[in-house]
């Protein structure tokens, strides 16, 4: 996964899109569980990947800090607060 955050700090959409395939399903089950409506979830899973795919945020990403999606989660549930 890390390869993929690389790509995507340079620029790839490739990579962005690699990003988005693979952590849209877990938010969106995660918001759901949560029981927010499916436009709901849709549309917090929207903000969530417009915070984590800004480049600043990709470059602040660090392997040494812990897991990515651990990241996307803790974004996921900033923005439910």
């Amino acid at each position: 996964m890390w390869s993929q955050i690389i790509r995507a700090r340079a620029g790839s959409s490739q990579a962005m899109e690699n990003l988005f395939l693979q952590y849209r399903p877990p938010i969106l089950e995660y918001l759901r569980a949560r029981g927010l409506s499916e436009a709901d979830a849709e549309d917090i899973t929207q903000e969530v990947f417009t915070q984590v795919c800004d480049a600043d945020f990709l470059k602040r990403a660090d392997r040494e800090k812990g897991k990515f999606r651990t990241l996307v989660l803790r974004v996921t549930q900033h923005i439910l607060s």
